[in-house]
């Protein structure tokens, strides 16, 4: 797969068009076309512009590219992996695998009413379990940072700052969208562009029911 072919599927994954992505990025609509049609090699510049908006790895795009090679990336990539794996056992070793109750109650689009009983447990490694719980997502409103049927862990002790994904009660029904303060307006966003945010109101009834930990999306 080329450079082009690989960048034009990611965008192709994310819903985006050339336009959106050109106001995303700041690049032109015809360099989108000519990058995606092999028909001009994009800058390290450009290249690290597409990286941050899917969080690529910069420098797998850059061996695709062809400004570095295979031996480059293995030097690269092969420390931070050793790093990674001890931290993620060092990590391990302070985690209880506990079963965490799942709810069916959270909706990424039109709202769902809130079920009074888990319908199952899911036995994970988690840190800090306390206040823990699992709630399974209906509809693509999140997409593509949360799927179809994924379930997301939530933890009701921590702050869901300004742009965080959380659950909340909005009028007795729950929603997974990523909250968005200004003065005193309250906006819950979707991260798939075709869902309008939705306007919290002094009249509404809601509440912030936690903040997502972990993602694990439906494969």
């Amino acid at each position: 797969m080329t450079i082009g072919e690989f960048l034009k599927k990611k965008r192709e994954e994310a819903h985006l068009t050339q336009s959106q992505l050109s106001y995303k990025t700041g690049l032109s609509t015809s360099g989108i076309f000519r990058i995606e049609n092999d028909d001009r090699k994009p800058s390290p510049e450009t290249l690290e512009k597409y990286a941050n908006l899917f969080s690529l790895n910069k420098v797998m795009l850059l061996e695709l590219a062809g400004y570095i090679s295979k031996e480059d990336v293995e030097n690269y990539t092969i420390p931070i992996v050793n790093s990674k794996i001890t931290s993620e056992l060092d990590s391990l070793s302070e985690m209880d695998n506990t079963k965490i109750p799942i709810y069916s109650s959270a909706s990424a689009g039109s709202g769902r009413v809130p079920e009074a009983l888990p319908e199952d447990y899911l036995s994970l490694p988690v840190k800090n379990i306390d206040n823990s719980f699992g709630i399974r997502i209906y509809g693509d409103s999140m997409y593509p940072t949360i799927t179809d049927g994924a379930i997301v862990i939530i933890k009701t002790d921590e702050e869901v700052a300004d742009r965080d994904i959380g659950v909340f009660l909005l009028n007795d029904e729950a929603y997974v969208k990523r909250i968005v303060r200004k003065d005193n307006i309250i906006l819950l966003y979707s991260d798939n562009l075709d869902y309008e945010p939705i306007l919290v109101t002094e009249k509404d009834n809601f509440y912030i029911c936690g903040k997502v930990v972990k993602t694990i999306n439906k494969l």
